[in-house]
């Protein structure tokens, strides 16, 4: 049975077959065979359906996101900054914190500066003074200072010296 049924199947995808009768289309496939060729079409037919549908189920997104706010949540948060100020001009504030690590942050249009809870202009404030400045994040995330205050009451720690013995 297998042989013929092999001679059989290749004569009909060479095209050489043709069925006897119209009441037997399937002439070269035995008939134990036309149930499991029905069960592997519809699973393929329902894995097929199930791959589509789970395609269409999480769409790719286009674009780019909104960039203008990155991180809404976090919008309008603060950091207070203590330190020796090294450095003053028209776009950054540079100060040294008492780790002895320089940060750099922003100046901008709102930005104020303060002494004795007055108002004054920041040519007014003297390099290697102690300062607190109160810094939000800009739209791209970098620190952008919003009020400069010296500090009137702290000096500087002084380094202790070594001792040699």
């Amino acid at each position: 049975m297998t042989d013929r049924f092999g001679d059989c199947l290749l004569s009909c995808v060479r095209g050489r077959h043709l069925p006897s009768s119209r009441n037997q289309p399937n002439a070269c496939i035995p008939e134990g065979y036309t149930n499991v060729i029905k069960s592997v079409r519809t699973f393929t037919l329902v894995l097929l359906i199930a791959a589509t549908l789970s395609a269409q189920r999480y769409p790719r997104s286009r674009g780019v996101a909104n960039s203008a706010s990155p991180l809404p949540a976090y919008k309008g948060l603060t950091a207070t900054f203590h330190g020796v100020l090294k450095e003053l001009n028209k776009k950054e504030i540079v100060i040294q914190n008492d780790e002895e690590q320089t940060v750099s942050i922003r100046r901008g249009s709102k930005t104020k500066f303060f002494k004795d809870d007055k108002e004054i202009k920041p040519k007014d404030l003297e390099t290697e003074s102690l300062v607190t400045v109160d810094a939000s994040e800009d739209n791209d995330l970098k620190p952008t200072a919003l009020k400069v205050t010296v500090d009137p009451n702290q000096k500087p720690k002084e380094k202790p010296e070594l001792v040699k013995r």
